[in-house]
């Protein structure tokens, strides 16, 4: 394990989960990668995801899916609280390498089952983060295995599915995603502004004073983010919550053309 200290249960959980990867990978496992709010900052033990890439030797597509399948089962048995709360990307050298030419990753995130994803490109944002993060738990640097990825292309993937993102929460949304979504859409903002990437808490923070008529549901936001949804929303908040997604819609999209590429 690295000589930096990791954070509180991550201590415990990714000791476990590397001896795992070692024994089934052995020499074929490249490096072990922290990213997320662990690394960049706002890590809550009780609310925040486990979010870590593995690098293997191979392609995913050389290695039986069950292998993986099998790591991803005994973590989430291991860590039952974390089921739900894993990003976890499995990936080939030469495909992490080369992503922009494609090839194929595996990954699970969230409750969603672990996946076949065809593409890497499609994962610049997870590449962007795992290489600006530059955190291996095992391996070496990031940065020797993930090509540049400037800041503004990262962001620019991020633009252009927004509008998806924005509209997921219009539907019957659970009052956790609505607050998680409202608190990365001031994130993203905040980081087109400013050419630099933050944290979900300094986009609140910048939000709050940047538009003081939305503040106090900002503030909510991060409330029933923080309680994990034990504070809810109130009736009138909801209400404005289509109003406040659809100025930040506009926002984003507004910085994002203003910005030089």
């Amino acid at each position: 394990m690295p000589e930096r200290e990791l954070i509180g249960p991550l201590d415990r959980i990714l000791p476990a989960f590397v001896d795992d990867l070692r024994a089934t990978f052995e020499s074929e496992l490249v490096g072990v990668y922290l990213c997320g709010s662990a690394v960049m900052g706002g890590f809550d033990p009780a609310l925040s995801d486990l979010d870590v890439v593995v690098v293997i030797e191979r392609s995913v597509d050389d290695v039986d899916f069950d292998v993986f399948a099998g790591l991803v089962d005994r973590l989430k048995a291991r860590e039952p609280e974390w089921a739900d709360r894993l990003d976890v990307v499995f990936v080939g050298r030469a495909t992490l390498a080369d992503f922009r030419s494609g090839g194929p990753l595996l990954d699970t995130s969230h409750e969603l089952p672990l996946r076949r994803i065809p593409d890497a490109w499609q994962w610049l944002e997870t590449w962007f983060l795992m290489r600006a993060a530059d955190r291996p738990i095992v391996g070496p640097p990031a940065s020797s295995l993930v090509p540049p990825i400037s800041t503004r292309e990262f962001l620019a993937e991020v633009v252009a599915g927004i509008d998806g993102f924005i509209a997921f929460v219009r539907d019957d949304t659970p009052t956790g995603t609505v607050a998680y979504r409202m608190l990365t859409l001031c994130r993203l903002l905040r980081s087109l502004e400013s050419g630099e990437v933050c944290t979900k808490q300094e986009g609140a923070d910048w939000a709050i004073e940047r538009y003081p008529q939305w503040s106090p549901l900002v503030r909510a936001a991060w409330q029933v983010r923080a309680t994990n949804g034990a504070r809810g929303f109130t009736p009138a908040e909801r209400a404005d919550v289509p109003a406040f997604l659809e100025l930040m819609g506009a926002e984003i999209h507004r910085a994002a053309e203003s910005t030089p590429p």
